[in-house]
């Protein structure tokens, strides 16, 4: 059995979001660790902005407008950054992928996985997939630990999300793990 996916746009930041969050969800440490530091960054950054305004309010500015414009700053950037932590991830995901890949064809047929965009084609095995994950109606197979082949059930042309999955405990002896 075949299954096929079809990205015309390549890998959504979507997608890109949703790796970062699975990176972050299947390490050991990165598990409490990351999600512990967009609440840093906010607890930070409204101390920087609270003090900074309680200062100004109560000395007032007297030639230290530039000292203040750079507290609030800082408090704002603090927040700003555990607010689009993800999505900055995505970002950063995106700018060290492959430029100019274009529509993306992933084929999943009984010998191997083939990956086709405008840049060429890579084929590999299911045995080089170290382990392969469901998020959010999108599957991941990875290649390491933070390289995966990224396969959104959105994109998907030919067979079933439910099929794929016998299909895959049957090429690789492993269930796809589902995270929520």
């Amino acid at each position: 059995m075949n299954f096929s996916f079809d990205m015309p746009q390549g890998y959504s930041t979507a997608d890109l979001m949703n790796l970062n969050r699975v990176c972050t969800k299947m390490g050991k440490i990165r598990r409490w660790l990351t999600p512990l530091l967009p609440v840093l960054a906010v607890l930070i950054g409204s101390w920087i902005l609270t003090l900074t305004w309680l200062v100004i309010w109560a000395k007032g500015l007297e030639g230290h407008i530039l000292d203040a414009v750079l507290m609030v700053a800082l408090g704002t950037v603090s927040v700003l950054l555990s607010v689009f932590f993800y999505r900055i991830g995505a970002w950063i995901s995106g700018k060290l992928s492959v430029k100019g890949t274009g529509a993306i064809r992933i084929t999943l047929d009984d010998e191997q996985i083939d990956q086709r965009t405008e840049k060429g084609c890579t084929q590999c095995g299911y045995s080089s997939i170290c382990y392969a994950v469901s998020y959010r109606k999108t599957y991941f197979l990875f290649l390491d630990r933070h390289h995966s082949i990224v396969l959104p059930a959105a994109a998907m042309t030919r067979g079933t999300p439910e099929a794929l999955e016998v299909f895959w405990e049957q090429k690789t002896g492993a269930p796809i793990r589902h995270l929520l």
